[in-house]
This record gives C-alpha cells, structure tokens and sequence, in this order.
C-alpha cells in the first residue's frame, strides 16, 4: 500500500513552527493517530480559528474529503482532549454537535468549510498530522539573514 502524504505547510503556532501533513489514505482514527505517532509527532491539534483556516487554506485543490484531527474523549462522560495531551477550548462544532448519536461518537473530524463533527473512530477518513519542529525560530532568522550562522 502506498500512502499519499503531503507536506500542506509551515505554521507558527503559539510561537512554535508546526508541519502538518495530510495523508490521504483513509483509515480509522485509531490507525491515523498510530500513523501519525510513527511517523510524525500526532494527529493535528488545532487550538485557534486563524490556524483551522491556515491548515485548510493550504490543503491541495481537488481535496474534497473531511479529515481526522487529534481531538478525542475517551467515553461520553469524558472531556474532550487532543491525542498528544493538550486542551483547547476552541470548538468549532457543527450546529447541534457534539451529540453522540448512536452512542458511539468519540472522534473528531473537521470538514472543509471549518467545523467539526464528533464521528464514530471506526469510519474510515483521510486524516491530518503535525511535527513540531524545536528550534526553528533560529534558523528561520539565519535564512532570513540570507547567511548561515555557527550555532
């Protein structure tokens, strides 16, 4: 199986450079957050409207698909949380939603116009990543420079 990733952008986030990467295989959102902890650093946690807009702004034309992101509970009774540890509230929930319909809605999904929807794990949906990059601010500002600086 080959899985089509591609790099959609560099974000700074709370001052923090981020890739995402969207991988366009489909998969449940357990086998998307175990694809994206081998490969990256987890499912794409999205804590502010202007970073949902970045992300689906710089997604490839013709992508017509909703996405898994990070955002998880653990049961109904759960608060919702992101897949690598971190809280947001930032929410931006279809009207009506979440409801748990079926009593199986854990996951998260956002759709392409920028709201979310709690979904069951099991369905299968191409899915976002991110990779924190350390240290980038520095060498970003050496590039900026046009020259290489010693560390």
């Amino acid at each position: 199986m080959v899985l089509v990733k591609s790099l959609i952008g560099l974000f700074v986030i709370h001052h923090e450079f981020v890739y995402f990467y969207l991988v366009s295989e489909k998969m449940s959102w357990t086998d998307a957050r175990t694809y994206c902890r081998q490969h990256h650093t987890d499912l794409a946690t999205v804590n502010e409207q202007k970073d949902l807009a970045e992300l689906l702004k710089s997604l490839p034309s013709g992508f017509k698909y909703d996405m898994w992101i990070g955002l998880y509970q653990a049961n109904a009774y759960s608060p919702w949380v992101f897949s690598d540890g971190s809280k947001s509230l930032f929410r931006p929930w279809y009207s009506a939603q979440p409801n748990n319909a079926g009593g199986n809605q854990f996951c998260v999904y956002t759709s392409l116009s920028g709201y979310w929807n709690d979904w069951d794990c099991a369905d299968k949906l191409p899915f976002v990543c991110y990779t924190g990059v350390p240290h980038m601010q520095g060498l970003e500002q050496r590039f900026l420079q046009h020259k290489i600086l010693p560390e």
